[in-house]
């Protein structure tokens, strides 16, 4: 699933479908948990992608969302913290002007783009490094009591946080290795 504001820009969206990629709605989430799918969720948005260089790997607030759907479904929510991504395009700056005129949640001023044009969008090769953390039941009260929800998508987010956090040093031992 993928941010509803890919399928509002030329192109994208028909790219992603063809990676078998859906807009990110709670009625394409539900259909697919009824399907026995697991589903990858970006709680921090896509506004997590546009941080400055500056702010790479902190992590953003977390949407509750996550915290909703996991409890409706009485599915746990399997965290995991991804070391890589931010490295994939270096933002100098962001036009948010121009990004609420376009709908976008940013408009990057990047390293290659717009000096390379459209080909400056394109996300630099890295390595990924991944951490699954151990499955977390979410309260059923999440749904009712705010400070319970509150809780909950906090100890997501310091999870996330963690796994980033180790996803560092192991990246760190691996340069090292690699010499």
């Amino acid at each position: 699933m993928v941010d509803y504001f890919v399928y509002q820009v030329p192109f994208l969206g028909v790219f992603f479908r063809s990676l078998g990629q859906m807009p990110g709605t709670r009625r394409n989430f539900d259909g697919l948990i009824q399907e026995g799918h697991i589903i990858g969720i970006f709680p921090e948005g896509a506004e997590a992608l546009g941080k400055p260089v500056e702010r790479r790997y902190e992590l953003l607030p977390f949407s509750h969302g996550h915290v909703e759907l996991a409890v409706r479904h009485k599915v746990p929510v399997i965290p995991f913290g991804v070391v890589g991504a931010e490295e994939q395009m270096t933002m100098l700056a962001d036009l948010r002007p121009l990004a609420r005129a376009l709908r976008l949640p940013y408009f990057p001023i990047t390293t290659t783009f717009p000096w390379l044009g459209p080909l400056g969008l394109l996300p630099k090769p890295v390595r990924y490094f991944i951490h699954y953390g151990e499955p977390i039941h979410i309260d059923p009260d999440a749904l009712s009591v705010v400070e319970v929800r509150e809780r909950e998508v906090e100890r997501v987010r310091d999870s996330v946080a963690d796994l980033i956090h180790r996803g560092l040093e192991t990246r760190r031992e691996y340069d090292g290795a690699k010499g």
